[in-house]
């Protein structure tokens, strides 16, 4: 990441709000791999401008975020993740918590099929299935959800989510119910 990349993106958001009707309490950031450690500094670092932000697979939380005013976090990953271990960001989400003044300990909510579409052929193509990644190969609810009750953060009421996608590692692919349960997570209250 380029040190200019944090006041890049402010920027565009800046810009945007200036020409377009922008509900500045609406805006968020969503980032995979570094994309995911990007957002995380959004929300740690600029949460006048990011409210909240989807992590997958984002790597560790960059500094304390104790005074963010970002309200909603929510981390994915797969359980067999080769770049990350799956402890790095179920301990992110519980520092997330920790930032937000949630319970300790989480509790599984529900589970959730977001590998691919359904009835999507399973692809076995040996380059990604060496890491588990991109082979609509599983089936069913694969992702457990892990929600931290009672958060208040310096933003207000705040709420932090893990989900770990079982059987999957650092690039899984996604349907198209996850992105309208990431965006209904980050757009409800």
């Amino acid at each position: 990441m380029n040190p200019n990349d944090k006041a890049y993106l402010v920027g565009l958001v800046t810009e945007a709000k200036a020409n377009y009707n922008v509900d500045h309490s609406q805006v968020y950031a969503f980032g995979h791999s570094n994309g995911g450690l990007m957002a995380q500094i959004l929300v740690c670092q600029e949460s006048d401008t990011f409210k909240g932000m989807v992590g997958l697979s984002p790597g560790v939380i960059p500094g304390k975020c104790w005074e963010t005013k970002a309200t909603k976090v929510l981390m994915v990953s797969g359980n067999e993740d080769l770049y990350l271990a799956p402890c790095v960001n179920a301990d992110n989400a519980k520092r997330w918590g920790g930032y937000f003044k949630c319970g300790e300990t989480p509790s599984l909510e529900t589970r959730l099929g977001l590998d691919c579409e359904e009835g999507a052929a399973a692809d076995y193509d040996s380059y990604y299935d060496q890491w588990k990644d991109h082979n609509c190969a599983l089936k069913g609810a694969e992702t457990a959800v892990e929600v931290w009750e009672g958060c208040e953060g310096p933003g207000g009421k705040s709420k932090v989510r893990l989900w770990t996608m079982e059987g999957s590692s650092d690039s899984p692919a996604l349907s198209s119910a996850f992105t309208q349960k990431a965006l209904r997570f980050l757009l409800e209250d």
